[in-house]
Order: C-alpha cells, then structure tokens, then sequence
C-alpha cells in the first residue's frame, strides 16, 4: 500500500445549520444531502456506506452518475440562447459536447489513479 497518501486534514466541526441560515447555496445544498439520504434509506434500509460496493462497482456508479450529467447538461446546453440571443447550431453542440465527454474521462481518469496511488497495485487487479 502507498504510504504516500495523507490523512484528510482535521478540522473543527462548525454548524452548518446556522451558517446556511445566510447561504442559499449552503441550504440548497443540505436540503438535497438531505433529501438523498432519506430517500436512500427509504429505498435500501440505510444510509450509503463504503462498503456497499466494491471499488469496481463505485467506478461503474460513478460512470453512470456521469453519463447523466452529460445527458441533464446537454439538454440545458440546446435550451440556452448565448451571449448574443441565438442557439447553438448542430456543430458547435457537437463540439461542445466532446469537449464535456473529454473533461469527464479526464476526470473519471485522475479519480483513477487517484485512488489506484493510495490503494496500491492490490486495486488493480480489482477493476
């Protein structure tokens, strides 16, 4: 295992409760969080755990959870005029959406060997 990874920083817990108080972005956040969790433990009879899933499944998750994101973005994308009132014609949406499929794997590829940097050679032969 790499030892080079380092343990999250601890900090203080502070009250989130009264800070979103003077956030909408923090409410809305908390509210969704919330929202989530209820709903998880409606539907599978407790919160998310680590250890639901192996690290492939969660990478496979992940992906999935992506693949939808493009999907929501390219449907606000088609629906927003620019700067200058007009829609995105056919080709400038096909290049913007390679540049988010192109952002995406980058990401799915440092959360990679991110995690492959920590976890060591013992996770590769998982996924």
């Amino acid at each position: 295992m790499n030892t080079n990874c380092k343990e999250p920083d601890k900090i203080e817990a502070i009250d989130l409760t009264s800070i979103a108080r003077d956030s909408s972005v923090l409410s809305a956040l908390m509210a969704r969080l919330s929202n989530q969790t209820r709903k998880g433990i409606e539907k599978y009879g407790s919160a998310v755990q680590a250890t639901d899933l192996t690290p492939r499944q969660w990478i496979e998750h992940l992906q999935d959870e992506m693949v939808d994101s493009l999907v929501y973005l390219e449907c606000l994308k088609q629906s927003m005029p620019d700067a200058a009132g007009t829609y995105l014609s056919g080709n400038e949406l096909r290049r913007t959406s390679d540049d988010i499929i192109h952002e995406q794997r980058r990401t799915l590829h440092d959360a990679y060997y991110g995690i492959d940097s920590c976890i060591g050679e013992p996770f590769r032969g998982t996924v």
